[in-house]
């Protein structure tokens, strides 16, 4: 698994535009952690939202031990 950030715009009926700040997912391809969003926003706002995805892959991530 793959640790993803995402930030997305989301498109109102009316125009208006959001831009939503960058979430974490872990996924096991760039492609599949897109698709999971999508799904998850259709079946959260319906049919009349409209999105873009901005994807990034976090490769150094960097742990803190207490």
């Amino acid at each position: 698994m793959k640790n993803y950030k995402i930030t997305y715009t989301l498109v109102a009926p009316n125009g208006k535009r959001d831009v939503i700040s960058p979430i974490a997912i872990y996924a096991s391809t760039e492609n599949a952690a897109k698709q999971h969003l999508a799904r998850e926003i259709q079946r959260r706002l319906g049919h009349l939202y409209r999105w873009k995805l901005d994807v990034q892959s976090v490769n150094q991530e960097q742990l803190i031990l207490f």
